[in-house]
C-alpha cells in the first residue's frame, strides 16, 4: 500500500534454484528511504513469507524509486531490483 506519508510492505522470497531448499536466508532490500532486513528460515517448500512494515507520518518508497534486494545463502548470493507494486 502507498500513500503520501504511509505505507505497509509484506515480502515474499521463493527459492527456486536447483540445489536442495537452503535452511536459512539472509536478505536486505534497501530504498533511498530506509533498509530492512534478516536472517530467516525457509520452509519446506522455500518460501519465506512476512510483513514488512509499516508507518504513517513516515517517508516513504515512491512509485518510481529503485528497490534494491540483496538475497544470500550457503555462500551464494543474487542482488536484483524490484518493482514497486
Amino acid at each position: 500500500m502507498l500513500d503520501e506519508d504511509s505505507e505497509s510492505t509484506n515480502i515474499t522470497i521463493k527459492y527456486i534454484g536447483k540445489d536442495p531448499i537452503p535452511k536459512k536466508i539472509s536478505y536486505s532490500i534497501e530504498t533511498a528511504s530506509g533498509k530492512s532486513s534478516g536472517n530467516e528460515p525457509l520452509t519446506e517448500s522455500g518460501v519465506l513469507s512476512g510483513s514488512g512494515h509499516s508507518c504513517d507520518g513516515c517517508s516513504v518508497v515512491q512509485e518510481n524509486e529503485d528497490i534494491n534486494a540483496i538475497i544470500t545463502w550457503d555462500g551464494k548470493s543474487e542482488t536484483f531490483k524490484l518493482k514497486n507494486k
